[in-house]
């Protein structure tokens, strides 16, 4: 038996997103339909959104709404973890506890093992070598999510997804994230392959959520 065509609730996802493009854009449906197929390409072989399993919709959708989002104005800066961002520029902000130790398990996620390399790659980033306002969190925690993809083993991410559901220190957002991952890795394994299911953001969000929790990997 094969995988599991793409639900009617993804297709309209798609295709939500497909009119959200030409709009955004200022193209006809017709010419953002491109895109929708460019994905559909990338992900399965074939440009039909039809033949899609559920897995691959979901990383179309994913492809589709990184595209949309990069059409809109970005957000000034990037929310400080489980925080409101509070009043004032990221620049006058200072850096928070949490986030330092966000960086720090991502620098050793990025193989960045050493104070040598982490500042000079902080360095690189926002000009210092050591972080001091959010602004400075954002540039660096941006920098070091391509490389974490990288390294990555999704078995890993998967086995840490599983033993993160239940943690009561986890907030609300962060409960139906580590869910939905698991259900993620889940459904990828029965078809076949857990590469697709993993983005620099969730391994980040993963990486948030252990903090958190205060997990020791």
């Amino acid at each position: 038996m094969g995988a599991p065509k793409r639900t009617p609730a993804q297709n309209s996802r798609m295709w939500g997103l497909v009119s959200a493009l030409a709009k955004a854009t200022g193209s006809s449906r017709e010419e953002a339909k491109g895109a929708l197929r460019r994905h559909c390409m990338a992900v399965s072989g074939q440009d039909h959104s039809s033949h899609l399993t559920r897995h691959q919709a979901r990383q179309v959708i994913d492809r589709l709404q990184a595209e949309l989002n990069g059409t809109q104005q970005p957000e000034p800066a990037r929310r400080e973890p489980w925080g409101d961002r509070g009043p004032g520029p990221r620049t006058g902000q200072s850096i928070t506890h949490r986030q330092l130790d966000v960086l720090e398990r991502l620098y050793h996620q990025a193989g960045l093992d050493t104070k040598q390399r982490q500042m000079g790659f902080a360095k690189r980033q926002c000009g210092v070598p050591w972080p001091q306002t959010q602004a400075h969190y954002d540039s660096i925690y941006g920098g070091l999510e391509a490389m974490v993809l990288r390294q990555a083993d999704p078995g890993d991410i998967w086995r840490r997804c599983r033993n993160l559901v239940g943690n009561p220190g986890l907030n609300a957002w962060q409960v139906g994230f580590v869910d939905d991952m698991c259900r993620q890795f889940s459904e990828a394994h029965a078809e076949g392959s857990l590469s697709g299911v993993l983005s620099p953001h969730k391994i980040a969000k993963v990486i948030e959520a252990e903090s958190r929790c205060g997990v020791e990997r």
